[in-house]
């Protein structure tokens, strides 16, 4: 998901709205074996890819877990939160009229939004939505663990975690433009952009606070952040080479997984490859490196956000107005 708009909405004004109840350095380049060049092998069988039966809608941002999709929808007027079976046959609103809702997350019991000037949350049951902060941040991305969200202040340059009933603290200030966004159990890892000149990096730090640790440097403008147990993926853009990179959680290993794969939009792991949506196909490459295949050739659209569970892909197609799926290669 690209870098969102500055949103400047008062608290008055967003609480009215939602009838809220509460308010409140390593550079890469190591090839893999067989390359990593793509696309280098084609998919072992077509793949299609269908629309989910939603019906019309602007999915903006995507989120999964285990039982439900979950994405933002925006209009004009009001935006919803929407919550849905796998298949798109059960379906209900978290949220409705909801001022712009941009990016989308979950942790184990909540799902995360960003709005107009703020976050909100609602546990994944349903119940009503609290705000969870204020803010008139520019934010690049979000990331939720333990009932704590984290973001990417872009223009301030700050790591920032808040929960309800509590004022936002920077975990880490004076970053070159930090975009991506990711935690697990100890830490949170961020991309920064930098000036755009071949000095943006990946880094992580503790959760609990603590210095910022450089996992790669010299990046171009590094993007599309993924964590799986051990290791740190993101892209890099044209200048980049189309390039889909990997170092180890403690920043070594530097892997190239796929070169020249067109324009990277997402990316998403499970325990055997990286899946990378593009402008308008989703591939695939081993974790430790590979041929890199061609999982869904042609989605018809724009892949958004791309997210898995154990036998599918999904993805929001904004510009058509879809959700969309296809099934994992064997």
């Amino acid at each position: 998901m690209n870098a969102r708009r500055r949103w400047t909405w008062a608290l008055l004004a967003l609480a009215g709205a939602l009838g809220c109840s509460k308010t409140g350095e390593k550079d890469q380049g190591k090839e893999p074996a067989g390359g990593g060049k793509g696309p280098a092998a084609a998919a072992p069988a077509a793949n299609a890819a269908t629309a989910l039966p939603t019906g019309p809608m602007t999915p903006v941002d995507l989120a999964a877990d285990d039982q439900y999709l979950y994405w933002t929808n925006s209009s004009a007027k009001s935006g919803t939160v929407v919550r849905s079976s796998h298949d798109g046959k059960t379906m209900g609103h978290l949220a409705k009229d909801e001022p712009m809702p941009a990016q989308i997350t979950t942790d184990a019991t909540h799902v995360w939004w960003r709005v107009g000037g703020g976050f909100v949350r609602s546990a994944k049951t349903g119940g009503g939505t609290e705000i969870v902060a204020m803010t008139d941040d520019e934010v690049g991305d979000i990331a939720a663990a333990d009932g704590k969200l984290y973001y990417t202040a872009l223009q301030k340059g700050d790591i920032v975690v808040v929960e309800p009933d509590k004022m936002p603290e920077i975990l880490v200030p004076g970053q070159n433009h930090p975009l991506r966004i990711a935690v697990d159990a100890q830490n949170v890892y961020w991309t920064t952009t930098g000036s755009g000149k071949k000095d943006g990096t990946v880094m992580k730090a503790p959760r609990a606070g603590g210095a910022p640790v450089k996992l790669a440097g010299e990046q171009w403008l590094p993007d599309n952040l993924v964590i799986d147990g051990r290791r740190v993926y993101w892209s890099m853009p044209k200048r980049g080479g189309n390039a889909v990179l990997s170092v180890t959680l403690d920043g070594i290993e530097p892997l190239t997984l796929a070169q020249d794969v067109g324009d990277v939009k997402s990316l998403a792991v499970d325990a055997s490859y990286l899946y990378i949506g593009t402008q308008k196909a989703v591939k695939r490459v081993p974790r430790k490196g590979g041929p890199v295949e061609d999982v869904v050739p042609d989605t018809g659209g724009l892949v958004s956000q791309l997210v898995l569970d154990a036998t599918h892909l999904f993805w929001n197609d904004y510009r058509n107005g879809k959700i969309m799926t296809a099934r994992k290669l064997p």
